[in-house]
């Protein structure tokens, strides 16, 4: 019973769409002029029948996909999605420790991967590099040359060795020490060597 009475309700439906579009036909072609005629049929406004909620799927997608593209186009930039056209480009700088190219940040300071490694490896290592010449060698020019005054410029341009994943032990706290006291050491050559020369010449600056 229920499917008989939901076919006569789409053949109403049928019925009246049918009615309503000869209807028109008629009034654009000159056929039918009676106004009390077109006044009814402009009450035809209301929505058509309907049986246990039975709703125009056509019209029903129809709204959704007009909901979906404005939805779409009034959305914030933040909830739009993330491309490589959206992020911010990196710009290239140079190394803080050796002046190669360089994109990120490791341990607080702009530098490269080959004296990231160099650093990380110091530390986890506990290894004090010593420079077996004026503690001043170019480490622009090459930076395996002196691993002593590399070491020195890592601590001076402030790489963090706190930064690095590593695991805490008094032996390690003892090692920071040591790098807080070279680096502080290496300061005052640096100062004292800007005296005497141009800060282009230490450490390849």
């Amino acid at each position: 019973m229920e499917i008989s009475a939901q076919n006569d309700t789409m053949l109403e439906v049928k019925l009246a769409i049918q009615m309503e579009l000869n209807f028109v036909n008629r009034v654009l072609l000159g056929q039918d002029t009676n106004l009390k005629a077109i006044g009814a049929m402009l009450q035809l406004n209301s929505p058509l029948p309907s049986h246990n909620g039975l709703k125009c799927d056509a019209e029903a997608a129809a709204k959704k996909n007009l909901e979906s593209k404005m939805d779409h186009k009034t959305a914030a930039p933040s909830e739009m999605p993330h491309n490589s056209v959206g992020r911010p480009k990196r710009h290239m700088t140079n190394c803080k420790v050796c002046g190669k190219s360089s994109l990120y940040c490791y341990y607080g300071v702009k530098c490269c991967e080959s004296c990231k490694q160099f650093f990380r490896r110091v530390v986890v290592k506990r290894t004090l590099f010593n420079c077996l010449g004026r503690k001043c060698c170019r480490i622009v020019e090459n930076a395996s040359k002196c691993r002593g005054c590399r070491l020195d410029k890592c601590l001076l341009m402030g790489m963090n060795p706190t930064l690095i994943n590593v695991v805490q032990s008094d032996e390690f706290e003892q090692f920071i020490t040591k790098l807080e006291l070279r680096k502080q050491n290496a300061a005052v050559k640096m100062n004292s060597f800007l005296m005497h020369s141009s800060s282009e010449t230490f450490f390849g600056q």
